[in-house]
């Protein structure tokens, strides 16, 4: 028995439907079938002195709201790095927030005195690090 092409067509997308329903996975929060950019993405903090200029820091640390060790602990080498900008999270911390969103204190020191402390949320999207809540730009006075 011989099927036409046309009869052909509903079968075949009965195959596709059933193999790409199959196919999906949940693991954890996360679809296996999310396509994700190869793009590195971080949450970066700004910060400014009073006349628009970088500021400095010495030494930073981003740590969970609800305690426990710090996610991040730099210090600064200021003649390297003189941009003002600092990295409060990036894909690499990725497994360490939920889809929901997790508090951190990003706290900055110049000297022995913190000079900036700021809360964030930040989840992820199966894919990237994202900003739920904070600050992008602070200026030190």
């Amino acid at each position: 028995m011989k099927i036409s092409n046309l009869a052909k067509f509903p079968i075949l997308l009965s195959l596709f439907a059933f193999a790409a329903t199959s196919c999906t996975k949940t693991i954890g929060e996360c679809d296996t079938a999310v396509n994700c950019t190869a793009d590195f993405t971080y949450i970066d903090l700004e910060l400014k002195d009073t006349l628009g200029k970088p500021y400095i820091l010495d030494s930073y640390t981003v740590t969970p709201a609800s305690g426990g060790a710090a996610v991040i602990s730099k210090t600064i080498n200021a003649a390297t790095d003189s941009t003002g900008h600092y990295i409060v999270m990036s894909d690499t911390e990725k497994s360490k927030v939920t889809k929901d969103g997790v508090y951190f204190d990003f706290v900055g020191k110049k000297g022995d005195s913190i000079v900036v402390s700021q809360p964030y949320r930040i989840a992820h999207d199966c894919c990237h690090v994202v900003i739920k809540s904070g600050l992008s730009i602070v200026v030190i006075k």
